[in-house]
């Protein structure tokens, strides 16, 4: 079973090519201290409009509570697979 906090994690280390290093990151969900502390700052990157990913946002929409420990669906798997590739350089499915 792949976790949420996992998923997001591989997903921001095929982003930036290597593995995440753990620096500053926000308390941006209300359950942020149920994120492991090796995901938080993958989770960051993930949701920061700076970075460029928002992922999160993408699979699951505008939330408050990320559950991390949560197992992720087939569906969400694929919407995350879909964002690596659309980062290589892939068009997206349903894109024009």
């Amino acid at each position: 079973v792949l976790s949420r906090e996992e998923m997001i994690a591989i997903k921001v280390s095929f982003d930036k090519r290597e593995p995440v290093a753990n620096g500053n990151c926000y308390n941006y969900y209300t359950d942020f201290e149920e994120i492991a502390p090796k995901y938080r700052q993958a989770i960051h990157n993930c949701d920061n409009s700076w970075y460029g990913s928002q992922t999160a946002a993408h699979i699951w929409g505008s939330i408050k509570t990320f559950r991390p420990k949560q197992a992720v669906t087939r569906a969400e798997a694929a919407l995350c697979v879909e964002r690596i590739k659309a980062d290589s350089g892939y068009q997206m499915v349903g894109a024009k």
